[in-house]
């Protein structure tokens, strides 16, 4: 009988380690999504943005073509942060800097990094 049939203890724990290493942890920009084309009225000019992470988020920073948005930002979870942006006509970049919690990870926690570019119309009535 070869030995394929049992894995020791400290095999499992090992696997486990590396499948959840190789998958990571990560922010993501769910709203608005890369290369949107969103269309908002003049009598309300916001975009929402929405970030979630498959982790507790430590901290966050975000900016809107480089300014610096994290402020308007608020908690609905401990993944999951969101705000209404006012922007003008034209292009935009939100970009999402944040240190996730990882048990697993020296420090316990790791960087994650996310960037949606879209445009945005203002629909005037």
């Amino acid at each position: 009988m070869s030995g394929f049939g049992k894995l020791h203890p400290g095999s499992c724990a090992l696997l486990i380690a590396a499948t959840i290493s190789l998958t990571g942890c990560a922010i993501t920009i769910n709203e608005p999504a890369n290369s949107a084309f969103i269309v908002i009225d003049s009598n309300h000019p916001k975009v929402h943005v929405a970030i979630m992470a498959d982790a507790d988020i430590a901290t966050l920073q975000v900016t809107a073509d480089g300014t610096n948005v994290t402020s308007q930002m608020v908690a609905k979870s401990s993944r999951e942060q969101d705000a209404d942006l006012t922007l003008e006509h034209g292009s935009h970049t939100i970009t999402a800097n944040a240190q996730l919690g990882c048990w697993y990870c020296l420090g316990r926690t790791t960087p994650s990094s996310a960037t949606s570019t879209f445009s945005v119309v203002i629909r005037h009535k």
